[in-house]
């Protein structure tokens, strides 16, 4: 996608959100080529993203909220100090290989060994494995913690 069409969605986004959806469009870039594009700092919250190619593209400082990020290609792209939270990520081979800042990798990283201590339907032994002290003790460092709550290391005798 050339840069001044992009720049219009952008701004037409901006709009849409300062104006609470009353005027301008909600950034609508699924399934847009985007790989490579500078995004610094861009107001993407609540955009549709989904199937877009993001690889490489610089995402740094990006306000991605509410983002739907489904099925893009975030391969090489730059996240570091982006605001992810609420945003659809894709979990495909496109969802990796990207670059995250701690905060972001601590924020996956709490989200899957919740889901994984939690279901009644993982092994004692994957459970294990995600709750040594080490990990515990990084997941529960997530940005949003007190919301979510604090993560205990698995127990077999009483779970």
């Amino acid at each position: 996608m050339e840069q001044e069409k992009l720049n219009e969605i952008l701004q037409a986004h901006k709009k849409w959100l300062d104006s609470n959806g009353e005027e301008g469009a909600r950034a609508n870039l699924s399934g847009a080529d985007l790989s490579g594009a500078d995004l610094r700092y861009a107001n993407l919250s609540g955009a549709d993203l989904s199937g877009a190619d993001l690889r490489y593209a610089n995402l740094s400082g990006a306000d991605l909220r509410y983002a739907n990020l489904s099925g893009a290609d975030l391969s090489g792209a730059d996240l570091r100090y982006a605001n992810m939270d609420y945003a659809v990520l894709p979990l495909w081979c496109g969802g990796l290989h990207m670059h995250a800042d701690d905060r972001i990798g601590i924020q996956m990283l709490y989200h899957a060994v919740a889901n994984i201590l939690f279901s009644k339907n993982t092994s004692s032994e994957l459970k294990k494995s995600v709750s040594n002290p080490d990990m515990i003790a990084v997941v529960n460092k997530f940005h949003r913690v007190d919301e979510c709550g604090k993560l205990e290391a698995y127990d077999a005798q009483h779970k």
